[in-house]
């Protein structure tokens, strides 16, 4: 299954990127995922342990690489299953600046390989409605201007290296 949205976020893009990498408010955000748990850090990547909820309880773990700020100023977060329930999972969310970087054009990309049959019903809500949702989730948590939790990062460097 595979899915891609983005939305429009009135905030800059280390801001977006504060409330993204938040892992607290994930269960919050979509609400398949019931539990994410920070197993590893290093300085631009973490390795998150998920519990989710699709038809089943599905548990893995992934790899989210924070990626060096481009010289537009946008910002790359990049995913990749490690080991788990599932037999794909990768992706990647870009924070592109917008409106003369007052604002952030979020977008999100993802594919997925369950190794159960998942209709093709559930499928389309979980890359459709369900991913507008979550995104407008995120967007109204970032607009509202609520603090991070105390598990969130320090802010990403915001000086681009020419990538």
């Amino acid at each position: 299954m595979e899915g891609r949205a983005s939305v429009v976020v009135n905030a800059t893009p280390a801001r977006v990127l504060l409330t993204l990498t938040d892992f607290v408010l994930w269960p919050e955000i979509w609400p398949q995922v019931r539990a994410c748990e920070v197993r590893g850090r290093e300085e631009s990547a973490w390795e998150l342990g998920l519990t989710v909820e699709i038809i089943r309880r599905l548990r893995f773990v992934i790899r989210l690489q924070e990626h060096p700020v481009a010289a537009d100023g946008t910002i790359r977060l990049s995913w990749a299953l490690l080991e788990g329930d599932l037999l794909a999972n990768d992706g990647e969310w870009t924070l592109r600046p917008a409106l003369d970087g007052l604002a952030c054009e979020l977008g999100w990309f993802g594919a997925a390989q369950v190794s159960a049959y998942v209709p093709q019903v559930i499928q389309n809500t979980l890359t459709g409605v369900e991913l507008r949702e979550a995104l407008e989730r995120l967007k109204t948590r970032v607009e509202q201007g609520e603090a991070p939790t105390e598990s969130a990062p320090p802010p990403a460097e915001t000086a681009p290296d020419g990538d």
